[in-house]
């Protein structure tokens, strides 16, 4: 089995269209929170397949862009595809 690799990826593409790709590929949503960082509120929604496991926070606010971040914990293939699918949104 091949080892885990942890990437953390910024998207210009909206929240939904990231975690409709996760579903999409078999991750499930496990949780989600809002939490406060640096004087920012932040929405984190942690997804899990197997032992795979990606988190997608996104900033809470009024503006525009959102750029929502990935943060990926899963095989090499599970990346490639997850970027993939979002290369073919831009």
């Amino acid at each position: 089995m091949s080892e885990k690799k942890i990437r953390s990826i910024s998207v210009f593409i909206p929240e939904e269209v990231v975690c409709a790709s996760l579903e999409k590929i078999g991750f499930v949503q496990m949780d989600d929170v809002i939490t406060s960082s640096d004087g920012k509120f932040w929405k984190k929604m942690l997804y899990v397949k197997d032992e795979e496991v990606v988190s997608v926070s996104e900033e809470l606010g009024d503006y525009w862009p959102k750029d929502p971040v990935i943060s990926i914990c899963c095989l090499p293939r599970t990346i490639k595809t997850i970027l993939g699918d979002l290369d073919a949104f831009v």
